[in-house]
């Protein structure tokens, strides 16, 4: 069984970038993005320029290249450069989709939710580029019971009572915990976001 539920992205806690209003996509040789990619790997501080390039590359027409530019920013020890790819591959979903994890000590409830339900479906319906926040449901707005937000390496999900937090981890992917909010006895389990 897999729930579906309606979610809205507020604003990000770190000022919107140019990346992430990527309205228009722009063309850019196979030379300067493998150029980039390798400036990244060596990167070990923030370097305005790298950065800047960054920026711009997030946006380039081909899918392929975003996804390899993104890989790398993913791996950089730049936080910036880490947050705009993070940013920017949550902004290209269509679904934010949580996998649910087994872990130790669950108790009967949890057991039971976790073998109904092993994915978290939130469907993307609307990009905000301009207030930088995405609308999972069918408000043309972001509003903040239902948010899911980007600080750092770190994404916070609100959804009425849900909530989730998940950090990226060193293979890319974003892992943390969900919650139903239930005041009394809440089901607590691990989860997964995929990036790819």
């Amino acid at each position: 069984m897999r729930v579906k539920v309606c979610l809205f992205m507020a604003f990000f806690l770190i000022p919107a970038s140019p990346a992430l209003a990527c309205e228009e996509y722009i063309a850019f040789g196979s030379e300067r993005v493998a150029s980039l990619i390798e400036k990244l790997k060596k990167l070990d501080e923030s370097d305005f320029t790298v950065t800047q390039e960054f920026d711009l590359l997030i946006c380039a027409e081909q899918k392929i290249v975003r996804d390899h530019v993104r890989r790398a920013g993913l791996r950089s020890k730049v936080t910036e450069i880490k947050s705009l790819a993070l940013q920017s591959s949550v902004f290209e979903k269509d679904v934010i989709l949580l996998s649910v994890v087994e872990k130790e000590g669950m108790t009967k409830r949890e057991i039971e939710f976790f073998r109904q339900t092993p994915l978290i479906e939130y469907d993307v319906e609307y990009v905000d580029h301009r207030r930088g926040c995405l609308s999972l449901g069918n408000s043309k707005k972001c509003k903040p019971k239902r948010l899911l937000s980007v600080s750092g390496s770190e994404v916070d999900i609100h959804y009425y009572d849900q909530k989730a937090k998940l950090r990226l981890a060193e293979d890319g992917v974003l892992r943390g915990v969900w919650t139903d909010g239930r005041s009394q006895a809440p089901i607590q389990m691990n989860v997964e976001l995929r990036l790819d």
